[in-house]
């Protein structure tokens, strides 16, 4: 089920009209919440094995193993003295096959054929004819990828580790934590969300507020107009080019990456902002997973408003343990690059994303390295920066804004070109055709093809100056009455399924 289908707002309708009706109606009050999480976890299980129904055992093998994993770390705590001591060790233990389990399973779907294909692909290059394509392809498993397996394995293992840690208690519910993995409106693609952040909601019974859905259903038709008229709308003008790539010259190729760098941001922090939306309407808070990324000042800010879920996970469970900023010069700048790094082996297996995330950790560890020798500059001049600190920043807001936008925009845009890019080859003939530098006779591009990618990137850039006086600066409150809200949402709904796709598209981040 996709949140843009019909098929969902079924589902969806469904689940409303037990959860807040039927429930708590006919079940007692003493049991009512008991029973909600057996609806909710029933209702996220339907939804998850409506593509593929054996991975619903997958799913629910996860959630046992680490909610076992945790109860043994909560036992081990209750020692003390020596018994502690032996239970230090034993706890080590528990921790490792917990999260070697999750990261195997990761693994084994996601990354078996990549290491495959890469260990035949060496081989060749040192002992060439040793395999043939033949050989390669027979060797591949051809596994089907469980979606938002990375999302998932991700929710389980940081409860674990929290728990191996001592910062959040090993929950005794199953059915809490059961719920915790599989909530439908996250299981897919996020935000990732945390036991800290998620697990204290599920203590209490939701509450019913008209204010709180109305701003549910703002947020659901924004991501909804996101997904169908914005990113569905131009996913067919991308397929075209990416699917006979060779065919295309510069226009074609800048139109074709623009065109998907706006789908990914349209697609996916559309998927976003109606997860977070379905989760009001049932009575939950998500964490915030964009914040108007293009009105960053650097391409570290980029990336603390992009995939926010994300980069905050991979800086508590990565950046952190690996020593973050409390280490030498040099170790902090390979700690930021390899964060990155594995963010972008995270994405996808297959090279494109590993150089992809290599660029940006490069990036991110230069803009650190200058930051910090900056400050250091600025401590030796004193006072005359102090006093000219607001100035300077008034000064310099707008090239910084502007090159932090070109900046990252241009980086997306070549992560079109390695997300849609078969191999780091043709990913390379893209960008030189981008570049000018390899100039071929190419197919004709048709206005059809030029006005949904115009119409897109406008609205991106109208939509985050709007989000900017709106969110950031506070300038504008638009509150009106809530019988009014009502009365226009069908309109509303009916003029975007108008201007929405045909067909409505999986999510790109499904894969992930």
């Amino acid at each position: 089920m996709i949140f843009a289908s019909a098929t969902f707002l079924i589902f969806f309708a469904t689940v409303i009209i037990f959860h807040w009706y039927i429930i708590p109606i006919f079940i007692p009050s003493w049991q009512r919440l008991r029973v909600l999480h057996i609806f909710l976890i029933t209702a996220s299980y339907i939804f998850y094995m409506s593509w593929q129904w054996q991975f619903g055992l997958l799913l629910a093998f996860v959630t046992i193993w680490d909610y076992s994993s945790a109860r043994i770390l909560g036992y081990l705590d209750t020692a003390s003295g020596e018994d502690a001591r032996r239970n230090n060790r034993l706890r080590k233990i528990v921790i490792v096959c917990s999260i070697l389990m999750n990261l195997g399973i990761l693994g084994y779907f996601k990354y078996t054929d990549f290491f495959i294909a890469s260990f035949v692909d060496l081989i060749n290059t040192i002992a060439p004819g040793t395999f043939s394509p033949g050989d390669r392809s027979s060797l591949l498993l051809n596994l089907i990828l469980p979606l938002g397996i990375s999302f998932f394995t991700f929710h389980s293992m940081n409860y674990t580790i929290d728990v191996y840690r001592r910062v959040y208690p090993s929950e005794k519910s199953l059915l809490r934590f059961a719920l915790y993995v599989s909530f439908f409106p996250v299981l897919l693609a996020g935000p990732i969300i945390t036991a800290r952040e998620f697990l204290p909601q599920l203590r209490r019974m939701p509450v019913m507020d008209l204010h709180r859905m109305k701003i549910a259903a703002r947020w659901f038709l924004l991501g909804y107009f996101k997904k169908t008229v914005i990113a569905d709308n131009i996913g067919p003008i991308v397929d075209i080019i990416y699917r006979n790539s060779s065919a295309y010259g510069a226009a074609g190729h800048w139109l074709g990456a623009y065109g998907f760098w706006a789908q990914a941001y349209c697609d996916f922090s559309g998927y976003s902002d109606m997860a977070w939306g379905t989760a009001m309407f049932l009575g939950y808070n998500l964490p915030e997973n964009f914040r108007l990324p293009y009105l960053s000042l650097s391409v570290t800010e980029h990336w603390q408003r992009w995939h926010m879920s994300l980069i905050k996970w991979i800086r508590d469970y990565l950046y952190i343990p690996l020593g973050g900023n409390r280490v030498s010069f040099f170790r902090h700048k390979l700690n930021i690059f390899l964060t990155m790094f594995l963010a972008g082996l995270w994405h996808g297996a297959n090279w494109t994303f590993v150089v992809w995330g290599s660029i940006h950790g490069t990036i991110l560890a230069v803009e650190s390295a200058y930051r910090e020798l900056k400050e250091k500059y600025r401590k030796k001049r004193g006072e005359f920066i102090v006093q000219n600190a607001a100035s300077e920043k008034s000064i310099r807001a707008i090239p910084a804004v502007v090159f932090a936008f070109l900046a990252t925009t241009f980086c997306n845009v070549y992560f079109g070109t390695m997300f849609r890019s078969q191999s780091i080859g043709e990913s390379w003939m893209i960008l030189k055709r981008m570049l000018g530098f390899d100039s071929p006779a190419s197919a004709p591009l048709q206005p059809a093809m030029y006005r949904p990618v115009i119409f897109a990137v406008l609205t991106i850039y109208v939509g985050h100056l709007l989000g900017y006086w709106i969110f950031e600066k506070k300038s504008w409150k638009w509150n009106p009455p809530v019988w009014l809200e009502l009365a226009v949402l069908p309109i509303v709904i009916l003029v975007l399924i108008q201007l929405g796709a045909t067909d409505v598209a999986p999510f790109i981040y499904f894969v992930f």
